[in-house]
């Protein structure tokens, strides 16, 4: 064992990470016509001094660490989205921000005719969960 310590880092510190994005098209929609996602999203987590901005092949997040882990899993969940088909919408990236903010629950989605039927809040995520276990 070292007799050295190693300094605590404060949650309140400032982190910054970059959130990478396989394909041009896909960032181009994470970011939102004229970055307007990125720009709720940092509304959405202004407690957290979140900052985005794109940058090349991705997202440049900033802001405390649990603010940039937030982002992150919101925009995980957005290309996961993307990735079934679905078109981001501002209510689409409040959903995600908020499935971000309570991890604990995980929501799946159902089978619709022409592209996944994916929920936008927790009680619309309930309500698919209660028909996917009944089989209707």
């Amino acid at each position: 064992m070292s007799g050295k310590r190693r300094p605590s880092v404060s949650p309140d510190a400032p982190v910054s990470r970059f959130y990478e994005v396989s394909h041009a098209e896909r960032l181009r929609d994470l970011c939102g016509p004229h970055h307007r996602h990125l720009t709720l999203l940092e509304a959405r987590l202004k407690d957290y001094s979140l900052h985005a901005e794109s940058q090349g092949g991705g997202i440049l997040l900033a802001g405390t660490a649990e603010g940039v882990s937030i982002a992150e899993a919101a925009l995980a969940e957005l290309e996961r989205r993307m990735r079934s088909g679905a078109e981001i919408t501002d209510m689409d990236l409040n959903g995600a921000i908020e499935a971000a903010l309570t991890p604990q629950q995980s929501f799946g989605g159902l089978k619709g005719l022409k592209k996944p039927i994916t929920p936008q809040t927790k009680g619309q995520a309930r309500y698919i969960d209660l028909l996917a276990d009944s089989g209707n």
